[in-house]
């Protein structure tokens, strides 16, 4: 199945997650207390083949928030983070992206401090401020 080609935006959050679907449940939460960032930004959760309730949280999750929400999920083979994300940027449909794990909770201004900051070919790594 082909999934359809993203909306542009400035950002992209790709969470990679595992087994974890409370932890989720939080960071899900904070990112959509992110302020002064309405419209510039989409989401997509990449699961390592979580057995558990974590499809059912993003699911839920999408339905409440006014951005997009992409999932996307391989079949569990052993820890394979690189992978996970890998599949998670094809999704993306930011001219940035920022990744996430899946129990990082952000402060409310975190997407917008990374919007500020960014420069082209340029990497920023860990908390920009």
């Amino acid at each position: 199945m082909t999934a359809p080609t993203p909306a542009r935006c400035d950002i992209s959050l790709v969470v990679n997650t595992h087994q974890r679907p409370r932890h989720l449940g939080l960071v899900l939460a904070s990112i959509a207390a992110q302020e002064g960032v309405a419209g510039r930004f989409d989401v997509v959760v990449s699961d390592d083949g979580s057995t558990d309730d974590t499809a059912a949280v993003v699911a839920a999750f999408a339905a409440r928030v006014p951005f997009p929400v992409r999932f996307t999920t391989e079949q569990r083979d052993g820890f394979r983070l690189a992978r996970v994300r890998n599949r998670g940027a094809l999704l993306a449909g930011g001219e940035t992206l920022l990744f996430l794990d899946g129990d990082c909770i952000l402060p409310p201004d975190h997407v917008a401090a990374y919007l500020a900051r960014r420069r082209r070919g340029t990497a920023l790594l860990g908390y920009c401020v």
